[in-house]
């Protein structure tokens, strides 16, 4: 069985921006968490593969989304 445990915590955000940064970094935490997941020998299962890079493509949608509003701001 694999494990996943992650504790992280977060001051209160000033503003918009800063809660949008925040965001970010959890969208490519998951990107990155899915990249990892494709590393294991599970994901040589045809059907879990797909389905962990169905999932880190809606995160890194995500993430264009966040960047844009992001750029909109500044």
């Amino acid at each position: 069985m694999v494990g996943y445990s992650r504790e992280e915590h977060y001051t209160k955000p000033k503003n918009v921006r800063e809660f949008l940064e925040i965001v970010l970094h959890k969208e490519n935490g998951a990107v990155r968490f899915y990249k990892d997941m494709l590393k294991y020998s599970f994901a040589q299962d045809k059907s879990i593969a797909e389905l962990i890079n169905k999932l880190k493509g809606l995160e890194e949608m995500h993430v264009k989304m966040v960047e844009k509003k992001i750029a909109e701001i500044d």
